[in-house]
């Protein structure tokens, strides 16, 4: 299909040269005129041929602009035809590349791309001494969890916090666009 609108749209390009190429022609037709002398005159049968500028550009311009609208026409159409095109092969990339999953699933993906060892765990309970780590949620990008914590002499409910753990210590991050993007990940995935 893609291809049929090419073409249409190739021919609609060339119609619109077509419409050009014409309009000049008769324009110089029409701005071309014969003048005959009469003989009575003194000059003799002696032909004049002049040319009107303003008669060959009046009429030129009008086929001028009808041409390069048509040409217009015919190059919206390719543009359009091929981000078409474009759109349908991504859409089909995307499909091709999109499994279904169910959460559990995502949970157990997002867990066995990469593990906390206990020396992770261990910077993580150096940074929280004095809390209660209730869990450890690894993110999809390595090196960042989400930690689970309540205090120990509050009766209050527990909270999380990202902690970055790639380092030489663990660190919580406070940047709240990481913060909230971790938080979304977690709760997407369980």
């Amino acid at each position: 299909m893609y291809q049929k609108i090419t073409y249409l749209s190739y021919v609609i390009m060339a119609l619109g040269l077509l419409i050009i190429l014409f309009g000049i022609f008769t324009s110089i037709e029409m701005a071309t005129f014969d003048d005959y002398y009469e003989p009575s005159s003194g000059l003799g049968e002696n032909e004049e041929i002049t040319f009107d500028w303003t008669q060959f550009y009046y009429s030129f311009i009008q086929s001028l602009e009808a041409g390069v609208v048509t040409i217009g026409i015919g190059f919206i159409g390719l543009i359009l035809n091929q981000g078409n095109r474009l759109r349908d092969k991504q859409t089909k990339e995307l499909t091709r590349l999109s499994l279904p999953v169910s959460k559990q699933e995502s949970v157990y993906k997002a867990e066995e791309t990469w593990e906390i060892t206990e020396e992770d765990e261990w910077k993580i309970d150096e940074l929280y001494k004095d809390k209660a780590i209730l869990e450890i949620h690894p993110t999809l990008e390595e090196g960042y969890v989400v930690v689970t914590l309540k205090d120990f002499d509050e009766e209050g409910d527990s909270y999380q916090r990202v902690v970055y753990i790639s380092s030489e210590k663990a660190k919580e991050i406070k940047q709240p666009a990481l913060v909230k993007k971790f938080f979304k990940q977690l709760n997407n995935v369980g």
